[in-house]
């Protein structure tokens, strides 16, 4: 029996962990991307522990699980929550950063894994003041890997502002021999067939698609409208998209813990997508309110391109924003994104 029909027999059997481990074998043989994409899928069916009590606790707890088995469900827990409630002891960054780079170390002992990777790269856009130890292992991570979904990224990681963090340049060579490593493998992916395991969810289709643009239009043409927001949300939940999950969240009145975990999750796994890329390139310490980017301040201004600046003066969620901060940037540059947030405004107001 093949290795797909035996991951149909195991889907069908509502067996996930069996499912798991025949893709992530004949994934580690031929690092396939369309196996890739099954394998995230397989992992979202988990549901995994949050993360809770002590940083330091936690730590421990992390370390042990990641000196034990490699199942399926653990090294998606690790690769989930590698970066959450790392221990940070109050006037000593050096011992915050060892505990990181120790949780990155258990990982690469591990075999190969794709969400691995994936977790490595987002680390690489959150963290901003680690070291040359954290980004070196970041880098090792990917690089071992091997998944060419990962090229991308680490392409737009090349060309952006967090690429001249002195810890990220110092991983420069791990980097660039990562990108020439993944440019060089086979672009045709004979494992297609294997996609069909994912059930198509309706934002992904192009009519959904577009039914996703137009609700959003409607929020950024009436960007003071709750009712709105409300209805948008919802009708993002239906189509299945993971913004109407991530409104809801953010319109609770009081949210519990776990709620606050997942509103953490999803703007981690979706924040560049619902600001795009000119913006995330522009701002940082961006906040959300009622499932919509409303303060975010500039980072300087060599750290975008000139023609990332000009587009994203001209992006249409910019209507959402309420405040925008100097930062490091410079004050003309404030006042071009506060006139351009105040004329999309003024534009639905009339």
């Amino acid at each position: 029996m093949s290795a797909l029909a035996r991951m149909r027999e195991a889907l069908g059997a509502g067996d996930t962990d069996t499912a798991l481990r025949i893709a992530l074998a004949v994934w580690q043989e031929t690092k396939s991307p369309a196996i890739g994409e099954v394998i995230d899928w397989l992992d979202s069916k988990y549901s995994y522990e949050r993360p809770a009590g002590l940083s330091l606790a936690f730590q421990k707890k992390w370390l042990e699980a990641a000196r034990g088995d490699d199942s399926p469900g653990i090294v998606g827990w690790l690769a989930r929550t590698l970066g959450d409630r790392i221990p940070k002891p109050e006037g000593a960054p050096k011992e915050a950063d060892a505990n990181l780079v120790a949780r990155l170390s258990a990982l690469l002992a591990k075999p190969p894994d794709p969400r691995i990777g994936t977790a490595a790269i987002n680390l690489f856009a959150r963290t901003r003041a680690g070291t040359r130890g954290t980004y070196k292992r970041c880098a090792e991570l990917v690089e071992k890997s091997t998944d060419r979904r990962h090229l991308e990224p680490m392409q737009r990681l090349e060309n952006s502002h967090n690429y001249y963090n002195a810890g990220v340049f110092a991983a420069r060579p791990i980097i660039l021999r990562t990108m020439k490593g993944l440019e060089a493998l086979p672009s045709a992916d004979d494992r297609e067939e294997w996609r069909s395991l994912i059930p198509v969810m309706p934002h992904e289709t192009a009519s959904g698609r577009a039914t996703i643009d137009k609700l959003l239009e409607e929020v950024y043409s009436d960007p003071f409208n709750d009712e709105l927001r409300a209805v948008c949300g919802d009708r993002l939940q239906e189509l299945g998209d993971p913004r109407g999950e991530f409104i809801a969240l953010q319109r609770l009145a009081k949210p519990s813990s776990e709620a606050k975990a997942r509103i953490r999750d999803l703007l981690r796994e979706h924040q560049e997508t619902w600001l795009g890329r000119d913006l995330s390139a522009v701002f940082r310490t961006v906040k959300f309110r009622g499932g919509f980017p409303v303060h975010a301040t500039l980072v300087s201004a060599w750290m975008a391109k000139e023609p990332v600046w000009q587009r994203a003066l001209t992006d249409r969620r910019l209507a959402t924003f309420e405040v925008v901060h100097l930062g490091k940037s410079q004050k003309w540059r404030r006042q071009a994104f506060l006139d351009a947030i105040a004329a999309l405004q003024q534009d639905e107001e009339e």
